[in-house]
């Protein structure tokens, strides 16, 4: 698969924080992801997460075409998620071998 610079940027952008690395990992993992459900497997505390979530990493995601959030507040992969995962996966990879390496 080759994709073009921007793409390449879009995805490291959304890859960048580690919440919304977290998120794009459930949902690669899971069939679909319930908010709640993964608010509440988060070590931090439920609120704050939950808050960061919807109002900051979710739209980023969504508006990339990475990810779709809907009324039930289910988060499946979105038409561009296929862009990203790739660099998820290697990433995973990287870590799983040498958590040192950042």
């Amino acid at each position: 698969m080759s994709m073009d610079g921007g793409v390449v940027d879009e995805c490291l952008e959304a890859l960048a924080h580690e919440q919304r690395r977290e998120l794009l990992r459930a949902v690669r993992d899971t069939d679909d992801v319930v908010l709640s459900e993964f608010v509440r497997d988060q070590d931090r505390e439920a609120q704050s997460v939950e808050t960061e979530l919807v109002h900051r990493h979710i739209p980023k995601l969504t508006d990339l075409g990475l990810i779709t959030y809907d009324d039930t507040e289910t988060i499946m992969e979105g038409e561009r998620f296929d862009d990203v995962r790739p660099l998820l996966d290697t990433i995973d990879q990287i870590l799983g071998s040498n958590e040192s390496v950042f």
